[in-house]
């Protein structure tokens, strides 16, 4: 609760979180449908959107794969540009696994 003088309630309902992976795991259940990101295809220039549902799926499919090839907790480095794919990468190296399975 904001706890300045005069504001005795939140202004907007806010859902507790306690760490990043709740939070994408609780927007998926909200927002399966809606889209979480949208990116330009760099071959065809037309945009790409990707539902909560799909960004879920993306990151345990990547999440799996990292697991597989032994890199249950290690240290990851992530380095490029700004894109879907940097923020799925991260996503899968802080949130782990979860079991992939085709949609």
């Amino acid at each position: 609760m904001n706890t300045k003088v005069g504001v005795s309630k939140p202004i907007y309902d806010v859902r507790a979180v306690n760490n990043i992976k709740e939070l994408v795991y609780g927007a998926t259940k909200l927002y399966k449908n809606n889209v979480a990101f949208r990116y330009k295809n760099e071959n065809s220039k037309d945009f790409i959107d990707v539902t909560y549902a799909q960004l879920e799926h993306d990151l345990n499919c990547l999440g799996t794969a990292l697991f597989n090839l032994g890199l249950h907790n290690k240290r990851i480095s992530i380095i490029g540009n700004n894109s879907y794919w940097w923020v799925l990468g991260y996503l899968a190296t802080v949130c782990g696994t979860r079991n992939c399975s085709s949609n």
